[in-house]
């Protein structure tokens, strides 16, 4: 979980930079230290995880018989705190970020990115609300928070994992006799199709 998350803050990071220049560079993580060097700056603070299991199912194929299945997601709870030294810096930039999530085509205020790093997965950051929470001034720096909601796929991989490429069966009355292979012309022999037809085979 670590990995993924770590991964998907860097590629938040990466949107806001490109679509904020006055912010590139200046942009913090959990972990980093919560000072900045230069302003204005943002800081993006994890609040709290939570994992939703569900039924697994096939995300991608890895090749040498291993495969990453879907298995769940992570929930989390997302702070961006924005710093300026000045109110009119400050307002510009709330609106330049809330813009990155209100401009997406067809999800208005549902932001996503693809973790390439972690088997492509796709994150989604929706809005928690449209407006930003003055925070106290310190020192002449004037903040504001918004709230963010993160879904993490929980992708796993799994190993010696095989798929069936051909399948031969037939049917019979006699349970006694051990076959090598099916008697020549007792069968007919179809391929099923992904829309679940028969096609004659070969």
């Amino acid at each position: 979980m670590a990995v993924i998350r770590t991964h998907t803050m860097s590629a938040l990071i990466s949107v806001i930079e490109a679509a904020v220049p006055a912010l590139r560079g200046k942009i913090c993580k959990m972990g980093e230290p919560n000072q900045p060097r230069e302003w204005p700056t943002l800081q993006i603070l994890p609040i709290r995880f939570k994992y939703y299991p569900m039924q697994s199912h096939e995300h991608k194929e890895l090749g040498a018989h291993r495969l990453v299945e879907d298995v769940g997601r992570h929930e989390g709870t997302i702070q961006l705190r924005l710093g300026a030294t000045n109110p009119q810096a400050r307002w510009d930039l709330e609106d330049e970020i809330l813009d990155i999530f209100t401009s997406q085509e067809g999800r208005p205020g549902v932001l996503l990115t693809t973790i390439e790093e972690v088997h492509d997965a796709v994150v989604a950051w929706e809005l928690d609300t449209d407006e930003w929470e003055n925070e106290m001034v310190f020192t002449k720096k004037f903040f504001s928070i918004m709230t963010v909601t993160v879904q993490i796929p929980a992708l796993v991989v799994r190993g010696s994992v095989y798929t069936i490429e051909h399948l031969r069966f037939a049917l019979t009355e006699d349970l006694e006799t051990e076959y090598t292979d099916l008697p020549a012309g007792s069968i007919e022999t179809v391929t099923i199709d992904e829309d679940g037809g028969l096609t004659q085979y070969p």
